[in-house]
């Protein structure tokens, strides 16, 4: 089957697709896709996993934060990005984000407390020469309110890492 047909997970996710091969046949590799978004690793198990590459995840007293850096050319892109990350993750409570394009730029707190989560993520864009990048921080409410410091330290270490992650 192709490669799309192979779920997403995160890193740390178990579980894997199994593919069908004749005894003989030994597979191990990875696969870049076109767009440099996912990567597909294949095993010597038969096994095959997809990584999506612009993103980190980290979970904080239940609350589940899922970074996701894009390259984007005008604001039609923060638009559409926009809405089909909201239809990637419909059961997600905030999806805080901020852009920096040409001598353009915008944040939102997406109903956090004020400056708890905007901010940090466009001060990591700006600190990293990021133009022509928009960081969204997808936030899923794990029943525990984490206060206004911890979501501002929360917010600035899964901006910090998801810049780390895709520019290192």
């Amino acid at each position: 089957y192709k490669t799309e047909e192979i779920p997403v997970t995160g890193l740390k996710a178990s579980g894997v697709k199994a593919i069908n091969l004749k005894n003989d046949t030994v597979v191990s590799g990875h696969l870049y896709s076109n767009d440099m978004e996912y990567l597909t690793v294949i095993t010597k198990k038969n096994t095959g996993k997809r990584i999506k590459l612009n993103e980190f995840e980290l979970t904080i007293k239940k609350s589940k934060f899922i970074g996701l850096l894009y390259k984007i050319d005008n604001e039609k892109d923060i638009k559409k990005i926009l809405h089909d990350v909201k239809s990637m993750h419909p059961k997600a409570k905030h999806f805080p984000y901020a852009y920096i394009l040409g001598s353009t730029a915008g944040k939102t707190d997406d109903k956090e407390p004020h400056n708890s989560a905007g901010m940090q993520i466009y001060n990591i864009l700006n600190y990293n020469n990021l133009n022509s990048h928009l960081l969204i921080i997808v936030r899923y409410f794990g029943g525990t309110k984490l206060g206004a410091s911890n979501l501002l330290r929360t917010y600035l270490e899964v901006a910090k890492n998801t810049v780390k992650k895709i520019t290192n």
